[in-house]
């Protein structure tokens, strides 16, 4: 079945030690509409250059480039709390 619409607000909660992304929206039919995901993939990317891997993240190549034309890296994490303190670590 396809279904079209807009996500319309969008949020992050932890339960049961899982990550959940909550969605809500309208389809084109105008019926709302709920969805969730658990255990997203969460991501950030890295140029492939850099050596430093966060604590908590695999990481791997992937066939994509940055803005600036540079290859990348994905880091895959399995909590949000190891995403958040990644991102933290590389503002310093």
């Amino acid at each position: 079945m396809d279904y079209q619409g807009f996500i319309l607000s969008n949020g992050q909660i932890i339960r049961k030690n899982a990550t959940q992304m909550v969605f809500q929206g309208r389809l084109s039919d105008g019926k709302r509409f709920h969805w969730t995901v658990t255990r997203p993939g969460l991501v950030f990317f890295m140029d492939r250059d850099k050596d430093w891997a966060p604590p908590g993240a695999f990481r791997k190549n992937v066939e994509l480039r940055s803005l600036r034309g540079k290859p990348v890296d994905a880091l895959y994490f399995q909590t949000t709390s190891e995403l958040n303190r990644a991102r933290k670590a590389c503002r310093i």
